[in-house]
């Protein structure tokens, strides 16, 4: 798959293509769909495949909701769609000059820059200012495909409601959303190595800005490291027994696991909430929740 950061004074001499729009955070089973007909579309137009989308977030640059980030960013996106089977992702960065573009003039500045054969929307999509274009002013100029509203629990599926569950820890309602679990990957960095002194080695996991923050808390997790995955347990919070962070940290203890990974890059999915992160009263009386924590997640039957 190619990535092409999309330049408005730039030429493209792409293959014809067949183009999904959208945001696409979080690639939940909803987009899934439409970018499964958007490939399938594409062979029987003998055209490439492409997602166009948009980076940063519109309604962060338009100031709708607080930039807290994203269920699937942008380098976690483009890899997702490469095993997906898409050709290429062209991505528009999302200025305020953007935004004020007319939906016809959106088209003319970024869409016809390409052959595009046929586009491939959700039936809620919008474009241009304000979001005034939709399906029928696409149709006057492109030959399109509409995706019908796809439902979870009698609501429309999209990413905010993925978003409200990550934050209320109903992890097993995003898997079903998502089709696999809300994952987070980061470098393991030093810390201050307490763990060690009760038995219970963690790695302390880096999160890049970028991601969509969860609850506050302790969870069952998968961890991946050098393609091998293992169960853990998992503490995302600011860790009160000791000095507590102004931020959020990851700290993972990886269940039969001992090597040093320091500056490695691991993935941590996120199974299933356990309980509310706490102070305690002394390491040991925390080395013992932790050790209870370990025993659930090694009963659970859970598939690496």
């Amino acid at each position: 798959m190619e990535l092409i950061k999309f330049d408005l004074k730039k030429k493209y001499s792409l293959p014809p293509l067949v183009a999904a729009l959208g945001h696409f955070d979080g690639l939940h089973l909803a987009h899934q769909q439409l970018i499964a007909k958007t490939i399938g579309l594409a062979k029987s137009e003998d055209a490439s495949s492409t997602v166009i989308t948009f980076d940063p977030h519109p309604d962060y640059v338009l100031k709708k909701r607080q930039p807290v980030g994203y269920l699937t960013p942008l380098t976690d996106k483009a890899e997702a769609l490469k095993t997906m089977g898409i050709d290429y992702l062209i991505v528009v960065p999302f200025t305020i000059e953007i935004s004020r573009l007319a939906s016809d003039d959106f088209e003319t500045a970024v869409l016809d820059k390409f052959n595009i054969r046929k586009i491939v929307i959700g039936f809620d999509y919008r474009y241009g200012f304000q979001g005034r274009g939709n399906a029928e002013t696409l149709k006057r100029k492109y030959s399109v495909f509409v995706l019908e509203a796809i439902t979870y629990r009698n609501e429309k599926m999209g990413s905010n409601a993925v978003r409200q569950m990550l934050m209320t820890g109903h992890m097993e309602a995003v898997r079903e959303v998502l089709g696999k679990y809300y994952q987070i990957t980061g470098k393991v960095v030093s810390g201050r190595r307490v763990g060690r002194t009760y038995g219970i080695r963690t790695a302390n996991v880096d999160i890049p800005a970028d991601y969509q923050p969860l609850k506050i808390g302790v969870y069952a997790v998968i961890v991946t490291v050098c393609a091998v995955r293992y169960r853990g347990v998992a503490n995302y919070g600011m860790k009160p027994t000791f000095k507590p962070t102004g931020a959020a940290k990851l700290e993972v203890h990886i269940i039969d696991f001992s090597e040093m990974i320091y500056n490695e890059e691991i993935t941590v999915e996120f199974i299933r909430y356990l309980r509310e992160e706490r102070p305690f009263p002394d390491v040991a009386a925390l080395a013992a929740e932790i050790r209870a924590d370990i025993e659930i997640v090694e009963k659970m039957k859970v598939d690496l």
